[in-house]
């Protein structure tokens, strides 16, 4: 018999504060999706300390609940208000796989040259969404190989 996983990794958020503050941030998703990628090589893992280089704890944090949202991993997720703190919740996740969406959009974004490419594309239509960047990828694979 086998037990689920139970989220460990906590983040804590200040309500109003960082949270609402919070912004996507187009690299740290391409990181967070290339990292879960390498390192949730079962087909259910518990990844529950994700540590990506230049990006904080917080961040990381949201940007798993913004994919979770967008169907581009399967987590658990669970926010508990702090006890000592009232405006302190403590975002706690589990990272448990990429989901075929998000296999994709690693696929669409992995070489760099077509990740500066999308980047710079979304910007200048005004367009950084997670569906636009997906939609900017697949029209330069397209072009690349001539469809």
């Amino acid at each position: 018999m086998t037990t689920a996983a139970k989220p460990s990794h906590t983040v804590s958020i200040h309500r109003g504060i960082r949270w609402a503050d919070m912004k996507l941030e187009v690299d740290l998703v391409r990181q967070l999706l290339l990292h879960i990628e390498e390192h949730a090589t079962r087909p259910i893992s518990d990844l529950d300390s994700i540590k990506i280089d230049g990006w904080t704890e917080d961040q990381i944090g949201y940007h798993v609940v913004q994919l979770k949202d967008a169907g581009f991993i399967e987590a658990s997720i669970s926010s508990v208000p702090d006890n000592e703190n009232p405006d302190l919740v403590h975002v706690i996740y589990s990272v448990r796989r990429l989901t075929y969406k998000g296999h994709e959009f690693v696929e669409t974004v992995r070489d760099d040259t077509i990740w500066r490419k999308v980047k710079k594309k979304g910007k200048a239509i005004g367009a950084m969404t997670l569906p636009a960047l997906v939609n900017i990828g697949a029209g330069i694979i397209k072009s690349q190989i001539g469809l």
